[in-house]
C-alpha cells in the first residue's frame, strides 16, 4: 500500500526498503520496495529512515540549487542524497565532509579533462582559502574547436541549512595557452567565516577564438577539492 508524502520531498529511487516516486497521477508517495512479499508497513526503523532522508533533501536543497548552474549529470540530486544519508546512518553529523572528491558530471570527469592529474593545495588563512593548483598537463583536447586556451576555475559553495540559503563563490585563475609552460596557479577564495561549512569544486573554463569564455560539454568536468 502506498503512502503520500510531503511535497518537499525531492528524492526519486529507493533506499534500504523503502522507494520514493514522484507520480503524476498518484502524485508524491513512497511504497515497499519492488519484489517485496510483503504488505508496507511503516515500521519505526523505516519512519526513521524517511526521517532522515527528508533532512538530507532539506540540508542539501540549497547546495543542489547552486550547483544547477553548472553542466552537471542527471543524477547528481540522487548521489548527493545518498552519500549523505549513508553519513546520517553511520551515525555522523550534517554536513558535507562526505562529499569529498565528489564528481559532478559522470559523463565528462575532471579525470578525463586532466589525464595526468594535478597537484592541488587548499590552506586557511583566517576568512580567507589560498589555494595552488598546478596541473601536470593542459587539458586533454579530443575535438576541432578553435580553442586558445583555458583558465583553471575554482567554485565555492556555502550552504546556510538555518535559512535555506547558499553563499557562492567563483574565482578564475589566468588565461593559459595550451603551449604555454605549465605554471603553478594560486588563488584566493574569501570565506562567509572561518568554520563556514562549505565545499571548494576545481574545473576549467575554455577559451575559444572569437568567442572568448566559452561553455564546452567536454570540459565540463568539476570535482569537489575540499571540504569543511
Amino acid at each position: 500500500m502506498a503512502k503520500s508524502t510531503s511535497r518537499l520531498f525531492k528524492f526519486q529511487g529507493t533506499i534500504e526498503d523503502l522507494t520514493f516516486v514522484n507520480s503524476k497521477r498518484y502524485k508524491p508517495h513512497v511504497r515497499a520496495r519492488k519484489n517485496s512479499k510483503k504488505p508496507f508497513v511503516m515500521t519505526a526503523a523505516l519512519a526513521e529512515s524517511k526521517n532522515r532522508l527528508q533532512e538530507c533533501n532539506n540540508y542539501l536543497q540549497p547546495v543542489f540549487q547552486a550547483l544547477r548552474t553548472e553542466v552537471y549529470h542527471g543524477s547528481l540530486w540522487s548521489r548527493l542524497v545518498k552519500a549523505l544519508f549513508a553519513r546520517l546512518k553511520a551515525g555522523g553529523p550534517l554536513g558535507l565532509t562526505c562529499l569529498q572528491g565528489f564528481d559532478c558530471n559522470l559523463q565528462h570527469k575532471l579525470s578525463e579533462l586532466f589525464t595526468r592529474g594535478y597537484d592541488f593545495s587548499a590552506t586557511q588563512e583566517q576568512n580567507q582559502l589560498r589555494v595552488r593548483v598546478l596541473l601536470r598537463q593542459h587539458p586533454a583536447v579530443n575535438d576541432d574547436l578553435p580553442r586558445t586556451g583555458y583558465q583553471v576555475r575554482l567554485v565555492a559553495i556555502f550552504p546556510d541549512a538555518e535559512n535555506g540559503a547558499t553563499h557562492k563563490e567563483v574565482v578564475l585563475g589566468p588565461l593559459t595557452k595550451y603551449d604555454a609552460a605549465l605554471e603553478a596557479v594560486e588563488l584566493m577564495v574569501p570565506l562567509p567565516s572561518a568554520e563556514a561549512p562549505g565545499m571548494l569544486l576545481l574545473g576549467m573554463t575554455t577559451h575559444l577564438q572569437g568567442l572568448g569564455a566559452w561553455e564546452v560539454m567536454s570540459d565540463s568536468g568539476m570535482k569537489v577539492m575540499w571540504v569543511q
